[in-house]
């Protein structure tokens, strides 16, 4: 996460992050691989330039994150910005992955 980039707190959580590896796509699910990995949600938009994009990678830098989650997950009490999200990978999501 950018440090100090949240704009929501609560669910849309709205939020500044570096894509550091891979490619971060619209509906990905995210955590926080704590002791008991933190559901954060699904990535409903991706901004980039204040332009909406279907994809991040980790030459776009930072980029602006909108996640919805039904729980009652917010910025600062569950998480801040010296945590580290990663995609929560499913079965599901790999048969994705296969056929894209």
């Amino acid at each position: 996460m950018v440090k100090g980039a949240y704009f929501n707190q609560k669910s849309p959580i709205e939020i500044g992050i570096n894509v550091k590896e891979g490619l971060l796509r619209i509906g990905t699910p995210l955590v926080i691989p704590t002791n008991e990995s933190l559901k954060l949600g699904y990535v409903q938009l991706i901004e980039l330039n204040k332009k909406p994009i279907e994809q991040a990678r980790a030459k776009d830098r930072s980029v602006a994150v909108k996640i919805i989650y039904n729980g009652s997950v917010s910025y600062g009490r569950q998480f801040d910005d010296t945590c580290q999200f990663v995609s929560k990978i499913t079965r599901d999501s790999i048969y994705l992955l296969k056929n894209s």
